[in-house]
C-alpha cells in the first residue's frame, strides 16, 4: 500500500530542506526522500560565510538547523530512499518508487543536489 502526501521532495540538500520547510508551513503533507544522509555536498563545507540571515557556519550545522526547522513544521524526512522512478497516474498525482517503498504525491519537486565533477588538465598550452 502506498503513503499519499500532498508533496514530495526528493533531495534533503539546502534546495531540498528548503522547500520543505515552505510546503510544511503551508500546512501541507510534506516528505522529503533522501538516498543518502540530509546535506549532499555542502555537508562537506568547513565554513559558509554567505547564507542570507547566517554570519557564518560550517555545512553540517547549517544542514542541521534545517532540518530541525523543517521538523518542526511536521516534515517527514526518510533516508536510504533512492528515488527509481516517477509514474504520473491517471488521477493527476505522481507515484514515486524508491527500493523499498511505493509514495503518492500531488505535487514532486527536484532537488538531488549536484556532484564535483574534476575536469582534469584539459588546457592545451601554447
Amino acid at each position: 500500500m502506498s503513503e499519499h502526501y500532498n508533496c514530495i521532495i526528493i533531495g534533503a540538500g539546502p534546495a531540498g530542506l528548503g522547500a520543505a520547510l515552505y510546503a510544511s508551513r503551508d500546512r501541507l503533507k510534506t516528505l522529503v526522500l533522501e538516498k543518502l544522509l540530509p546535506g549532499g555536498q555542502i555537508s562537506t563545507t568547513d565554513r559558509i560565510e554567505n547564507y542570507p540571515g547566517i554570519e557564518r557556519i560550517d555545512g553540517p550545522g547549517l544542514i542541521e538547523r534545517m532540518q530541525k526547522q523543517a521538523v518542526t513544521f511536521e516534515t517527514e524526512i526518510k533516508t536510504s530512499r533512492e528515488v527509481t522512478a516517477l509514474k504520473k497516474l491517471q488521477d493527476g498525482n505522481i507515484e514515486v518508487h524508491c527500493d523499498k517503498d511505493k509514495y503518492i504525491a500531488r505535487a514532486v519537486i527536484l532537488a538531488p543536489g549536484s556532484h564535483i565533477r574534476n575536469t582534469g588538465n584539459n588546457v592545451e598550452k601554447e
